[in-house]
């Protein structure tokens, strides 16, 4: 995480987390992050909050629980092939975001 002239950059990689759980994390990170800098929050709605229990479900390896029980996948006879190179491998890519804060009221909460 990094802080600087106000704004705030975190990087997630997916196999530590998806979409669902960087995003719990980004909310109670901009929690703290207010509330430290003398900010008042009137209800933090449905944010997990550092020191609060964690339930057994974090802990989980959702692939192993959902995804390793269905059977393998029919071969395909025949593949498609893309008429321009792939990039190698891994292709790890970073995808970046801004959203003003003004903007950020209006976003539904999930």
């Amino acid at each position: 995480m990094i802080i600087k002239n106000k704004n705030i950059s975190v990087e997630f990689i997916h196999i530590l987390t998806d979409g669902g759980g960087a995003l719990e994390y980004l909310k109670s990170l901009l929690y703290t992050y207010l509330t430290l800098t003398g900010k008042h929050i009137s209800s933090p709605g449905e944010i997990i909050l550092p020191g609060m229990p964690v339930s057994e479900e974090e802990f989980e390896d959702g692939y192993i629980k959902y995804f390793q029980k269905l059977p393998p996948p029919s071969k395909l006879v025949k593949a498609l092939h893309l008429p321009y190179k792939l990039n190698k491998r891994p292709g790890l890519r970073v995808l970046s975001a801004e959203v003003k804060l003004d903007e950020s009221r209006s976003i539904p909460q999930i």
